[in-house]
């Protein structure tokens, strides 16, 4: 069994983070920050992934996101347009 890996989360992320977790604007982004809340509470990825039914490979990817990118890296990122959509990007 590996070393189980923990997220040094300061103040702000924390806040950040539960915030997200309790109003952001999409479902995934919501899991997100949840999967990382509970990485910094020494949990493994394994346990994560059976709490969050997802695979421990996803935990880790979103982890490895996360400490690249930060809060932000959580968030979906934009799609690529239909060919043909003429609807206007806001």
């Amino acid at each position: 069994m590996g070393k189980t890996k923990v997220i040094q989360l300061s103040d702000v992320q924390r806040q950040e983070l539960t915030n997200g977790h309790r109003s952001g604007e999409s479902h995934a982004f919501r899991e997100r920050c949840q999967m990382i809340l509970l990485k910094s509470e020494k949990r493994t990825s394994r346990e994560i992934a059976r709490l969050m039914s997802c695979h421990k490979i996803t935990v880790n990817e979103w982890v490895k996101r996360f400490e690249a990118e930060g809060v932000m890296g959580l968030k979906n990122a934009p799609r690529a347009r239909a060919a043909g959509d003429t609807a206007s990007v806001n």
